[in-house]
């Protein structure tokens, strides 16, 4: 077996090299932005957990009315705090809905879901910590009957 060239491996490196910093370059671009995403521009919108400075941003620009936290409650905690504080200040509504990053939610929290999506003033921002998994999967049931969720 033939062993790989000075000139392969440098190539290698350099390759990786390269997908790391392309890795590396999204990362902060979804952390910088909040991976801020329109569901239905002017309903809904999901994200990323975010700062205070983000969260003014977002609340302002698209006029978010309610802001519905699949976290859960976490009073002392110091996201939590300025998340409430925030929506306080704006005049933006709150609601906390526990959703496990890892477990399939029980029909008892989807259900309570789907009652916020119906009587909570819009447009909504759907967030949890990365606002990919339970943000995701939230907004894909944000306009769907309640009948086609639960009846499994």
């Amino acid at each position: 077996m033939k062993p790989f060239s000075s000139r392969r491996l440098t190539f290698a490196a350099a390759l990786a090299g390269i997908l790391f910093m392309l890795m590396g370059a999204r990362y902060v671009y979804l952390e910088e932005q909040g991976n801020f995403h329109a569901i239905s521009p002017e309903k809904a919108y999901r994200s990323a957990q975010m700062d205070r400075d983000e969260l003014e941003h977002y609340l302002g620009k698209y006029g978010i009315k309610t802001v519905i936290n699949l976290r859960g409650a976490h009073p002392g905690d110091p996201w939590y705090d300025e998340e409430i504080a925030t929506c306080q200040d704006m005049g933006v509504g709150h609601i906390d809905v526990k959703m496990s990053a890892r477990c399939e939610p029980p029909a008892e929290t989807i259900s309570a879901l789907l009652q916020h999506f119906e009587t909570a003033p819009r447009p909504v921002l759907i967030h949890c910590h990365g606002g990919a998994d339970r943000a995701g999967l939230a907004a894909a049931w944000h306009d769907t009957p309640p009948s086609c969720i639960l009846s499994r």
